[in-house]
């Protein structure tokens, strides 16, 4: 069974990825999801079936070094994202790429008439 995260729990995880904390399974090219997942190949079909009724995707936190094959890490654990869970972390991600772009865009500079004296 896969559990639903908390808001909290959500925030957390949408920052983290942001941040390149973390990795979930929409990142990756479909065909390397168990090369980086790597629990999942010994997941059979008929578990497979049902864990997907439930599971909107997978993700893991990354740890500080770690084997790369294709680019890409090769994790020895996974966690489950809630079918459910995926609009409110897909939400919460596009949310803070728009304060990130609204921060960090360059300003526009305006321009200033200079003053001069007058002279009569």
């Amino acid at each position: 069974m896969v559990r639903k995260r908390t808001d909290v729990e959500l925030a957390t995880l949408a920052r983290d990825l942001f941040e390149g904390r973390a990795i979930i399974s929409f990142q990756i090219p479909q065909e390397h999801v168990s090369d980086v997942f790597t629990p999942l190949q010994f997941v059979d079909d008929d578990d497979m079936k049902i864990l997907g009724t439930q599971c909107g995707g997978f993700f893991e936190y990354l740890p500080d070094s770690g084997q790369l094959n294709k680019g890409l890490p090769q994790l020895s654990t996974v966690q489950f994202l809630h079918v459910d869970d995926v609009d409110n972390l897909t939400n919460r991600f596009e949310a803070l790429g728009a304060l990130h772009r609204r921060r960090h865009r360059p300003k526009k500079k305006r321009m200033r008439l200079k003053k001069t004296k007058r002279t009569t």
